[in-house]
């Protein structure tokens, strides 16, 4: 798996589409026969269906991906449900989500029954 935060360790630079497609083809380069899952960054599928299949199809054709992380919840249902649509293998990641740290103001658990 390529996170999100490889380009603000790596390079120093906030986790943005282009940087993370061009971090994800070095994997694949470097790893031409694993299964490679890419981490779509913040602002990447948050903006809406269109601009999630997108930068998802980037993922998959530019860095040679199979499968793309998206931090699931309700909101982001419709947009999990276009990338899928498109033959994108999607990894909903429930549970501790960073990315909507900003939203919850602190690392909350989701996704978890009592």
């Amino acid at each position: 798996m390529v996170r999100d935060s490889a380009a603000w360790v790596v390079l120093g630079l906030g986790s943005i589409p282009p940087i993370m497609a061009a971090i994800t083809a070095a994997a694949r380069k470097g790893a031409p026969n694993v299964c490679l899952v890419a981490d779509m960054p913040f602002l990447s599928y948050q903006i809406g269906k269109a601009e999630a299949v997108k930068n998802a199809g980037r993922f998959v054709a530019e860095a040679g991906t199979q499968i793309v992380k998206i931090e699931a919840s309700r909101t982001y249902l419709d947009v999990i449900k276009a990338v899928s649509d498109t033959g994108i293998a999607v990894m909903a990641h429930i549970g501790i989500r960073p990315q909507s740290i900003g939203r919850l103001d602190s690392i909350q658990n989701k996704g978890r029954n009592r």
